[in-house]
């Protein structure tokens, strides 16, 4: 038996979807122990995966996109795809997003008998009808391949997997059919990891953390923390860090807010900050950030849109505010040091390695409780 592990996430860049693809590459190894070839659809892929040709550009996902095809994936890497296929056989294909359902026919004619497990990011049709209403009109051709793979991973799956239960929801109301199982995000702890239980050192002055790249929805976020957040704060006072944020400072500015760019290490960041705040409204997947802060033992003061898929933790862990005065009040009633152990408690029951390899080895026994799925 061997498996194929196929993802346009697979990169060597470091982000919250390459992570996410490389954990779970992770412990699919882990829970099957057979080989599993890992194939990049990426510009960068990651080092120890096949490469699968991908498109270098905007037009040429806009032609891609116009013969059905998504995840960057071109007509040269289908044949490559195609090329390992025959090559290797694999029992199990494993595809990390629903962009790639065009592979589900080609898999079935090639190899009848192996067992397609389909894991969805989002609902990604939602996302593009998002771009298009910003009037991101260049996403036009992706509007019609993005539902056509959607709805073959949703239908044509052997097993589906969603981050959440409201991704689950959404969809089984637009292709009809019920998502099998929930996988959320899993953030292992790195080798050699410094010790995150335990008190912390206080600040000189106790802040609170927020943590994200320059992406669209996180600079909606400072936008939120500076202009209608920071004014309301006497005691703490707000971090922002992320790759890219730096950009704003200029014209973000508060005596309350502190902006900062790209930071190799954030371990002291998050071991010293009183809680971490995510005042998300808009995106979708589930808040890589969120489960990295619970690990660390940290509360999260979180937006009822950024704490989708965390409905299961302590309330003390995850806590919710929508409005800037109770985004306010929540901060107002931290500790200065900050560590939580329910927080701390969440993380290792729902999105630790050992809650991942838990998931997966029941996503594995669930197949080879399946006729074609050969062990």
């Amino acid at each position: 038996m061997s498996a194929l592990y196929i993802s346009p996430h697979l990169s060597a860049k470091d982000f919250g979807g390459s992570l996410f693809a490389a954990t779970n590459l992770q412990l699919l190894r882990d829970a099957l122990d057979v080989p599993v070839t890992a194939a990049s659809i990426s510009r960068t892929p990651r080092a120890s995966t096949v490469s699968i040709p991908s498109t270098q550009n905007k037009l040429g996902t806009a032609f891609a996109n116009m013969q059905g095809l998504c995840g960057t994936l071109s007509s040269r890497g289908v044949a490559h795809i195609r090329a390992i296929l025959l090559r290797e056989r694999p029992t199990l294909i494993w595809l990390d997003t629903s962009l790639l359902g065009s592979l589900i026919p080609i898999i079935r004619r090639l190899l009848p008998e192996a067992k397609v497990i389909c894991a969805f990011q989002n609902a990604e049709f939602d996302l593009v009808k998002q771009r298009m209403a910003a009037m991101q009109f260049h996403y036009l051709p992706a509007l019609y391949a993005t539902w056509l793979n959607e709805k073959q991973s949703a239908c044509e799956s052997d097993l589906t997997l969603a981050l959440h239960a409201t991704d689950a929801q959404r969809i089984a109301s637009l292709y009809g059919r019920a998502v099998d199982r929930v996988l959320p995000i899993i953030i292992p702890e790195r080798e050699g990891h410094p010790n995150v239980q335990g008190p912390n050192v206080q600040a000189e002055e106790p802040y609170v953390l927020f943590v994200g790249s320059a992406f669209p929805p996180n600079i909606e976020a400072l936008e939120f923390l500076c202009g209608r957040v920071a004014p309301l704060l006497q005691r703490f006072r707000l971090i922002a860090v992320g790759n890219g944020l730096e950009k704003s400072a200029p014209r973000l500015n508060h005596a309350k807010l502190e902006i900062k760019g790209f930071v190799e290490d954030l371990s002291s960041l998050y071991r010293n900050a009183a809680a971490v705040i995510a005042p998300i409204f808009s995106g979708g997947g589930m808040k890589v950030k969120i489960a990295e802060a619970l690990m660390y033992g940290k509360s999260v003061i979180a937006s009822p849109f950024a704490a989708i898929g965390f409905e299961g933790c302590d309330g003390s862990s995850v806590r919710l505010a929508a409005t800037p005065e109770e985004f306010a009040s929540q901060i107002a009633r931290l500790e200065n040091d900050g560590y939580n152990p329910a927080a701390r408690a969440d993380y290792e029951r729902l999105f630790s390695r050992d809650a991942g390899l838990r998931q997966i080895q029941g996503i594995v026994a669930t197949l080879r409780d399946r006729s074609r799925f050969v062990a």
